[in-house]
Parts: structure tokens; C-alpha cells; sequence
């Protein structure tokens, strides 16, 4: 896998991850998003992962947008240059 192999030039390079996961969307499944969300955890790069409420459901975008900007923002300038 692409992050596995580059895990470190990631951290080093100050890379955060936003993964978010509505429900099973046509063949892309839900548990993809959260199975690359724990390979995250285990190479020990920073994200976040944002699961859509139940009751949101048909307004995956609207609901996901404020958090993903949020995260984009408060890393601005967290990344080191090579």
C-alpha cells in the first residue's frame, strides 16, 4: 500500500489525513473508509475521521464540509517544507 510504503517521508513532511465515511455508497463501502482510517492509526499519521450521524443521511456533503474545512485550517502551516 502507497502510505504504508511512504509513512515516514508523510510524517516527516507534516502530512495530516481528513477521512470521513458516510453510509455503503453504490460498490465503495463504508468499512474501506474505516479500515484505511485504522491503517492511519497504525503508521501513526495524524487524522481525523469524521462518520456521518444516521439521521444526516442523503446530505453527506453539507454535513462533512464544516468539520473538513475546520481541520484544513487549523493544520495551515503545520507542514514543514523538505
Amino acid at each position: 500500500m502507497l502510505v504504508q510504503r511512504q509513512a515516514a517521508s508523510l510524517r516527516r513532511a507534516g502530512v495530516r489525513f481528513y477521512v470521513s465515511a458516510g453510509g455503503n455508497h453504490a460498490q465503495i463501502l463504508r468499512k474501506w473508509t474505516l479500515d484505511f482510517a485504522g491503517d492511519l492509526t497504525g503508521l501513526k499519521l495524524p487524522h481525523r475521521l469524521w462518520l456521518l450521524p444516521a439521521p444526516q443521511r442523503g446530505h453527506f456533503w453539507q454535513a462533512t464540509l464544516p468539520s473538513a474545512l475546520i481541520y484544513a485550517a487549523t493544520g495551515a502551516g503545520a507542514a514543514t517544507s523538505p
